[in-house]
């Protein structure tokens, strides 16, 4: 069984990309998530039954013809394995509150099963799938409309009387996540029990991979989308189970792809290198020269996302602002800020007066 999780298909970058590097993006991701679907095992075989742990999508809808292309790909992998089996786990990305609306990830379900029913799965709680049980000793909840079903399932997993790998899609021991249902987390008591009970967890989520306690795996994703996605782990992996033992397959290097460099040095040569951060300090004065510098590379760059990370030192003595980049600067919620200066019926009184 190959696992892979946070594919993002249909990333839209509105911020550090051109039309034409953000087209770049699209087919260097329909590159790299056929590479993960097709790609020979790690013992060498043709292939194997495929997992995809969450966010195959990067949003409820995307472009209809990345749902068309994504169906293409597994569609064509389906027929030539007609042995081997698709899961699909939802993720946070996949599945969003609006009644009688049907998501990208649920149409390109319901269009894989009816035409694959005996090899395709799909775990989510809309089919009341919810912890189920995948094949090789792996289960797997899926994303949940909030924390409190989350912990519901996770609770049933305790209790089972089966024991394997646990694919979750969720945070790891993050608390802001708790109080929104869009996130969902495991806190350390809850891994600390399923470890105990004889569960290994497998995150998928969390873009950079890390190992907080013996039986507990954050994956991270298998290739990067944004520069956010390269500022962690020097190298991604997705995941191979063979005999119930969990194997990393290395999938991705970021020090043949990314580079972070001052913004008075762009007069290098970037060729190759697909994601570029743009850093430094800038003083108030040098704030127009420095973006004109991001801009023009942005032109002329073969990169698929150039971020500006520029710092101002003018804001430097400001609390709130110290530390903001130019493009933070530029979408700051001017009437958030006032309002978090006043009290709750001043600030009442200021929405109202602007309506």
């Amino acid at each position: 069984m190959r696992i892979i999780n946070d594919c993002h298909i249909g990333t839209l970058r509105q911020a550090g990309t051109t039309p034409v590097s953000q087209a770049a993006l699209t087919e260097y991701i329909h590159a790299q998530f056929t590479k993960l679907v097709t790609a020979p095992s790690l013992a060498g075989r043709e292939c194997l039954d495929l997992v995809i742990n969450g966010d195959l999508f990067d949003g409820f809808t995307v472009d209809p013809r990345e749902l068309l292309w994504t169906y293409t790909v597994l569609a064509e992998w389906l027929e030539d394995v007609r042995e081997k089996s698709l899961t699909l786990v939802a993720g946070n990305h996949d599945w969003a509150p609006k009644a009688g609306k049907l998501s990208s990830f649920h149409l390109l379900a319901d269009l894989l099963r009816h035409r694959f029913p005996a090899q395709v799965t799909v775990v989510d709680h809309t089919t009341g799938l919810t912890l189920l049980h995948i094949g090789h000793q792996v289960w797997a909840i899926p994303h949940m409309p909030n924390q409190d079903l989350f912990d519901l399932e996770l609770e049933k997993a305790l209790q089972a009387d089966w024991r394997g790998h646990l694919l979750l899609h969720a945070n790891y021991d993050d608390n802001f996540a708790v109080g929104s249902d869009h996130s969902l987390s495991v806190s350390q008591d809850q891994a600390k029990a399923l470890i105990d009970a004889g569960w290994t967890l497998v995150f998928a989520h969390e873009h950079q991979s890390r190992n907080p306690m013996n039986g507990l795996h954050v994956v991270g994703n298998q290739f990067p989308t944004s520069v956010a996605d390269c500022l962690g782990n020097e190298r991604k992996h997705y995941l191979e189970f063979r005999d119930d033992v969990m194997h990393e397959v290395e999938c991705w290097d970021r020090n043949l792809t990314f580079i972070d460099t001052d913004w008075r040095h762009l007069d290098k040569d970037f060729d190759g290198i697909q994601f570029i951060r743009v850093s430094g300090n800038a003083l108030a004065e040098e704030a127009e020269a420095a973006i004109n510098a991001v801009n023009s590379l942005r032109k002329r760059s073969t990169a698929l996302v150039i971020s500006n990370a520029v710092r101002v030192e003018g804001l430097a003595e400001m609390d709130k602002l110290a530390g903001l980049t130019l493009e933070d600067v530029s979408g700051f919620d001017v009437l958030g800020a006032l309002c978090a200066e006043l009290t709750e019926v001043e600030a009442k009184v200021v929405r109202g007066l602007l309506e």
